[in-house]
Protein backbone atom coordinates (compact mmCIF):
# COMPACT_ATOMS: atom_id res chain seq x y z
CA UNK A 1 0.00 0.00 0.00
CA UNK A 2 2.34 2.74 0.99
CA UNK A 3 4.66 1.46 -2.38
CA UNK A 4 1.42 2.41 -4.56
CA UNK A 5 0.97 5.63 -2.61
CA UNK A 6 4.28 6.76 -3.48
CA UNK A 7 4.02 5.67 -7.14
CA UNK A 8 0.67 8.04 -7.01
CA UNK A 9 2.85 10.17 -5.62
CA UNK A 10 5.45 10.52 -8.05
CA UNK A 11 2.52 12.34 -10.66
CA UNK A 12 2.96 15.23 -8.56
CA UNK A 13 6.72 15.54 -8.18
CA UNK A 14 7.38 19.06 -9.30
CA UNK A 15 4.33 20.54 -7.44
CA UNK A 16 5.95 22.30 -4.67
CA UNK A 17 5.35 21.34 -1.17
CA UNK A 18 2.96 24.97 -0.13
CA UNK A 19 0.81 23.52 -3.02
CA UNK A 20 0.50 20.06 -2.99
CA UNK A 21 -2.20 19.95 -0.46
CA UNK A 22 -4.72 21.60 -2.72
CA UNK A 23 -3.84 19.43 -5.58
CA UNK A 24 -4.23 15.88 -4.04
CA UNK A 25 -7.73 15.31 -3.74
CA UNK A 26 -10.00 14.05 -0.70
CA UNK A 27 -9.61 10.89 -1.08
CA UNK A 28 -5.90 10.57 -1.55
CA UNK A 29 -4.70 12.95 1.27
CA UNK A 30 -6.61 10.95 3.56
CA UNK A 31 -5.11 7.24 2.25
CA UNK A 32 -2.01 9.25 2.51
CA UNK A 33 -2.76 10.11 6.46
CA UNK A 34 -4.58 6.98 7.66
CA UNK A 35 -1.42 5.07 5.96
CA UNK A 36 1.25 7.13 7.86
CA UNK A 37 -0.44 7.34 11.08
CA UNK A 38 -1.23 3.32 10.96
CA UNK A 39 3.23 2.78 10.19
CA UNK A 40 3.90 5.29 13.22
CA UNK A 41 1.68 3.12 15.30
CA UNK A 42 3.37 0.14 14.00
CA UNK A 43 7.32 0.96 14.31
CA UNK A 44 6.49 3.10 17.67
CA UNK A 45 3.53 1.95 19.18
CA UNK A 46 3.41 4.59 22.24
CA UNK A 47 6.57 5.83 22.28
CA UNK A 48 7.75 8.99 22.08
CA UNK A 49 11.24 10.27 21.71
CA UNK A 50 11.86 13.76 23.37
CA UNK A 51 14.88 15.42 23.45
CA UNK A 52 15.66 19.90 23.64
CA UNK A 53 18.55 22.41 22.83
CA UNK A 54 21.04 25.22 23.58
CA UNK A 55 22.30 27.68 21.22
CA UNK A 56 25.51 27.45 23.27
CA UNK A 57 27.42 30.59 20.73
CA UNK A 58 24.35 32.26 18.95
CA UNK A 59 25.11 34.65 15.67
CA UNK A 60 27.97 35.75 13.52
CA UNK A 61 27.71 32.75 11.27
CA UNK A 62 30.09 33.21 7.59
CA UNK A 63 27.70 30.93 6.05
CA UNK A 64 24.72 32.35 4.04
CA UNK A 65 21.90 30.22 4.68
CA UNK A 66 18.77 32.57 3.37
CA UNK A 67 16.50 30.57 6.35
CA UNK A 68 18.77 31.82 9.06
CA UNK A 69 18.72 34.68 11.21
CA UNK A 70 22.41 33.81 12.50
CA UNK A 71 23.94 33.92 9.21
CA UNK A 72 25.98 36.58 7.32
CA UNK A 73 23.26 37.97 5.08
CA UNK A 74 20.88 38.33 8.19
CA UNK A 75 19.66 42.07 9.42
CA UNK A 76 17.61 39.66 12.40
CA UNK A 77 17.99 41.38 15.90
CA UNK A 78 19.12 38.38 18.13
CA UNK A 79 21.12 37.91 21.20
CA UNK A 80 24.83 37.45 19.57
CA UNK A 81 27.02 35.43 22.15
CA UNK A 82 30.41 33.84 21.98
CA UNK A 83 30.75 30.21 23.65
CA UNK A 84 28.58 29.93 27.13
CA UNK A 85 30.70 29.28 30.51
CA UNK A 86 29.54 25.84 31.64
CA UNK A 87 27.25 27.09 34.82
CA UNK A 88 24.98 28.10 32.02
CA UNK A 89 25.24 25.24 30.22
CA UNK A 90 24.38 23.32 33.59
CA UNK A 91 21.30 25.08 34.18
CA UNK A 92 19.72 24.19 31.11
CA UNK A 93 20.71 20.57 31.39
CA UNK A 94 19.17 20.37 35.05
CA UNK A 95 16.33 21.60 33.49
CA UNK A 96 15.94 19.04 31.01
CA UNK A 97 16.79 15.93 33.43
CA UNK A 98 14.28 17.61 36.03
CA UNK A 99 11.78 17.79 33.29
CA UNK A 100 11.81 14.07 32.00
CA UNK A 101 13.17 14.77 28.62
CA UNK A 102 16.13 12.06 27.53
CA UNK A 103 18.21 13.81 24.89
CA UNK A 104 20.11 17.16 25.17
CA UNK A 105 21.86 18.77 22.16
CA UNK A 106 24.72 21.21 22.61
CA UNK A 107 23.95 23.45 19.54
CA UNK A 108 27.31 26.29 18.42
CA UNK A 109 26.68 28.95 15.11
CA UNK A 110 29.54 28.91 12.47
CA UNK A 111 30.68 26.54 9.33
CA UNK A 112 33.34 24.80 12.00
CA UNK A 113 34.51 25.71 15.21
CA UNK A 114 37.48 26.47 16.15
CA UNK A 115 40.46 24.10 17.83
CA UNK A 116 39.88 26.15 21.11
CA UNK A 117 36.24 25.94 20.97
CA UNK A 118 36.06 22.43 20.24
CA UNK A 119 38.45 21.47 23.19
CA UNK A 120 36.19 23.63 25.38
CA UNK A 121 32.69 21.86 24.08
CA UNK A 122 34.35 18.07 24.99
CA UNK A 123 35.27 19.21 27.95
CA UNK A 124 30.92 19.94 28.90
CA UNK A 125 30.35 16.97 26.95
CA UNK A 126 32.58 14.89 29.86
CA UNK A 127 31.13 16.92 32.18
CA UNK A 128 26.94 16.59 31.11
CA UNK A 129 28.23 13.09 31.11
CA UNK A 130 29.22 12.70 34.67
CA UNK A 131 26.78 15.20 36.22
CA UNK A 132 23.56 14.42 34.18
CA UNK A 133 24.04 10.78 33.38
CA UNK A 134 20.27 10.00 32.46
CA UNK A 135 20.55 12.49 29.83
CA UNK A 136 21.99 11.55 26.25
CA UNK A 137 24.17 14.30 24.51
CA UNK A 138 24.36 15.10 21.22
CA UNK A 139 26.40 18.18 19.50
CA UNK A 140 25.38 20.08 16.19
CA UNK A 141 28.53 22.22 15.53
CA UNK A 142 28.38 22.15 11.74
CA UNK A 143 31.27 20.49 9.36
CA UNK A 144 33.87 19.13 11.24
CA UNK A 145 36.43 16.63 10.52
CA UNK A 146 36.69 12.44 11.10
CA UNK A 147 39.49 13.54 14.23
CA UNK A 148 37.42 16.01 15.69
CA UNK A 149 34.42 13.80 15.51
CA UNK A 150 36.35 11.02 17.65
CA UNK A 151 37.67 13.39 20.16
CA UNK A 152 33.57 14.31 20.71
CA UNK A 153 32.93 10.40 21.08
CA UNK A 154 35.96 9.51 23.49
CA UNK A 155 34.41 12.62 25.35
CA UNK A 156 31.31 10.56 25.60
CA UNK A 157 29.07 12.54 22.75
CA UNK A 158 26.01 10.10 21.91
CA UNK A 159 24.97 11.68 18.56
CA UNK A 160 25.86 14.16 16.19
CA UNK A 161 23.72 16.39 13.88
CA UNK A 162 23.96 17.75 10.77
CA UNK A 163 21.00 18.98 8.86
CA UNK A 164 21.33 18.51 4.95
CA UNK A 165 18.06 20.67 4.92
CA UNK A 166 16.91 19.94 1.41
CA UNK A 167 17.63 17.86 -1.73
CA UNK A 168 21.50 18.44 -3.17
CA UNK A 169 20.03 19.55 -6.57
CA UNK A 170 18.11 22.75 -4.55
CA UNK A 171 20.42 23.22 -1.64
CA UNK A 172 22.15 25.83 -3.75
CA UNK A 173 18.73 28.07 -4.32
CA UNK A 174 19.45 28.19 -0.03
CA UNK A 175 22.77 28.36 0.65
CA UNK A 176 26.56 28.57 -0.76
CA UNK A 177 27.76 26.39 1.79
CA UNK A 178 28.87 22.73 0.46
CA UNK A 179 26.54 20.38 0.32
CA UNK A 180 28.70 17.37 0.21
CA UNK A 181 31.13 18.96 3.05
CA UNK A 182 27.67 18.52 5.88
CA UNK A 183 27.09 14.95 3.95
CA UNK A 184 31.02 14.20 4.60
CA UNK A 185 30.74 15.22 8.13
CA UNK A 186 27.63 12.85 8.37
CA UNK A 187 29.53 9.97 7.20
CA UNK A 188 32.10 10.71 9.32
CA UNK A 189 30.49 10.84 12.68
CA UNK A 190 28.80 7.42 11.40
CA UNK A 191 32.50 5.82 10.83
CA UNK A 192 33.69 6.78 14.13
CA UNK A 193 30.43 5.21 16.01
CA UNK A 194 28.57 8.15 16.47
CA UNK A 195 24.46 8.00 15.80
CA UNK A 196 23.13 10.67 13.62
CA UNK A 197 20.74 13.05 13.05
CA UNK A 198 19.57 15.08 9.95
CA UNK A 199 16.79 16.00 8.70
CA UNK A 200 15.63 19.24 6.65
CA UNK A 201 13.90 22.41 7.18
CA UNK A 202 10.50 22.75 4.89
CA UNK A 203 8.11 25.81 3.01
CA UNK A 204 11.62 27.13 1.64
CA UNK A 205 10.52 26.85 -2.19
CA UNK A 206 11.07 23.06 -2.46
CA UNK A 207 9.55 20.37 -4.40
CA UNK A 208 7.82 17.22 -3.41
CA UNK A 209 10.77 15.55 -5.54
CA UNK A 210 13.16 18.03 -3.12
CA UNK A 211 11.57 16.02 -0.03
CA UNK A 212 11.83 12.51 -1.55
CA UNK A 213 15.48 12.92 -2.95
CA UNK A 214 16.11 14.03 0.98
CA UNK A 215 14.48 11.18 2.44
CA UNK A 216 15.94 8.73 0.11
CA UNK A 217 19.71 10.50 0.65
CA UNK A 218 19.31 10.32 4.85
CA UNK A 219 16.99 6.84 4.37
CA UNK A 220 20.69 4.69 5.20
CA UNK A 221 22.63 6.70 7.13
CA UNK A 222 20.61 9.08 9.80
CA UNK A 223 19.32 7.38 13.35
CA UNK A 224 17.20 10.55 13.67
CA UNK A 225 15.70 12.83 11.28
CA UNK A 226 14.84 16.38 12.89
CA UNK A 227 11.72 18.06 10.62
CA UNK A 228 11.85 22.12 10.83
CA UNK A 229 9.37 24.41 9.30
CA UNK A 230 10.32 27.90 7.66
CA UNK A 231 9.95 30.54 10.23
CA UNK A 232 10.07 33.48 8.23
CA UNK A 233 12.38 35.91 10.05
CA UNK A 234 12.61 39.63 10.05
CA UNK A 235 15.87 40.58 9.11
CA UNK A 236 16.77 37.01 7.01
CA UNK A 237 16.23 37.05 2.94
CA UNK A 238 13.14 35.14 3.55
CA UNK A 239 11.43 37.04 5.58
CA UNK A 240 8.83 37.70 3.29
CA UNK A 241 8.06 33.77 2.66
CA UNK A 242 4.84 32.62 3.95
CA UNK A 243 4.04 29.31 6.87
CA UNK A 244 3.05 26.60 5.30
CA UNK A 245 -0.44 25.88 6.14
CA UNK A 246 -1.63 23.43 8.63
CA UNK A 247 -2.50 20.89 5.63
CA UNK A 248 0.76 21.64 3.82
CA UNK A 249 2.50 21.01 7.40
CA UNK A 250 0.47 17.60 8.17
CA UNK A 251 1.06 16.25 4.95
CA UNK A 252 4.67 16.32 4.01
CA UNK A 253 5.06 14.56 7.57
CA UNK A 254 2.49 11.94 6.47
CA UNK A 255 4.64 11.56 3.51
CA UNK A 256 8.36 11.41 5.23
CA UNK A 257 6.23 8.58 6.91
CA UNK A 258 5.70 7.13 3.96
CA UNK A 259 9.63 7.60 3.00
CA UNK A 260 11.01 6.60 6.74
CA UNK A 261 8.51 4.33 8.07
CA UNK A 262 10.86 3.25 10.74
CA UNK A 263 12.70 6.77 11.62
CA UNK A 264 12.66 8.26 14.24
CA UNK A 265 10.74 11.73 12.75
CA UNK A 266 11.81 14.68 15.03
CA UNK A 267 9.42 17.68 14.88
CA UNK A 268 11.36 20.88 15.53
CA UNK A 269 11.17 24.16 14.31
CA UNK A 270 8.28 26.05 13.11
CA UNK A 271 5.28 23.49 14.99
CA UNK A 272 4.23 26.14 16.74
CA UNK A 273 3.69 28.32 13.22
CA UNK A 274 2.13 25.62 11.60
CA UNK A 275 0.52 23.19 13.67
CA UNK A 276 -0.57 25.70 16.58
CA UNK A 277 -1.55 23.23 19.34
CA UNK A 278 -1.99 20.40 17.45
CA UNK A 279 0.28 18.31 19.37
CA UNK A 280 -1.49 15.14 19.40
CA UNK A 281 -2.06 14.77 16.12
CA UNK A 282 1.45 15.75 15.63
CA UNK A 283 2.29 12.64 17.70
CA UNK A 284 0.16 10.60 15.42
CA UNK A 285 3.29 11.12 12.66
CA UNK A 286 6.18 12.29 14.32
CA UNK A 287 7.87 9.71 16.98
CA UNK A 288 9.89 12.93 18.62
CA UNK A 289 9.13 15.98 19.94
CA UNK A 290 11.55 18.64 20.69
CA UNK A 291 10.79 20.42 23.72
CA UNK A 292 11.56 24.36 24.74
CA UNK A 293 12.98 26.70 23.06
CA UNK A 294 15.06 26.95 19.30
CA UNK A 295 17.90 28.51 18.59
CA UNK A 296 16.38 32.01 17.68
CA UNK A 297 13.04 31.68 18.07
CA UNK A 298 10.94 30.68 20.95
CA UNK A 299 9.27 27.10 21.06
CA UNK A 300 5.79 26.23 23.31
CA UNK A 301 6.63 26.14 27.08
CA UNK A 302 6.77 23.09 28.41
CA UNK A 303 3.62 23.41 30.36
CA UNK A 304 1.51 23.83 27.19
CA UNK A 305 3.37 19.80 26.10
CA UNK A 306 2.85 17.94 29.37
CA UNK A 307 0.11 16.50 28.34
CA UNK A 308 1.99 14.45 26.00
CA UNK A 309 4.24 13.37 29.26
CA UNK A 310 0.91 11.05 30.43
CA UNK A 311 -0.20 10.31 27.38
CA UNK A 312 3.33 8.92 26.02
CA UNK A 313 6.16 6.79 26.91
CA UNK A 314 8.98 9.43 26.75
CA UNK A 315 12.15 7.83 25.73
Amino acid sequence: MSKDLLEILKDFELEKTENLANKLSRELFQKIFEYAKNLRKKNFKNKLYSCAILSIKTGNCKADCKFCSQSRLSKAKINIHPLLDWEDIEKALSWAQKNNIKRFSFVSSGISPTKEELKKISSFIEKAKIFFPSLKICASLGILKKDELKLLKDSGLDRYHNNLETSKEYYKYISSLPWEEKFKTICFAKEVGLEVCSGGIFGIGETLKDVISLAETIKEIADGVPINFLVPIKGTPFENKKPLNFLSGILILSILRLLLPDKNLLIAGGRQIVFKNENYLLASLVSGIMFGNYLTTQGKSLEEDKFLFYLFDII
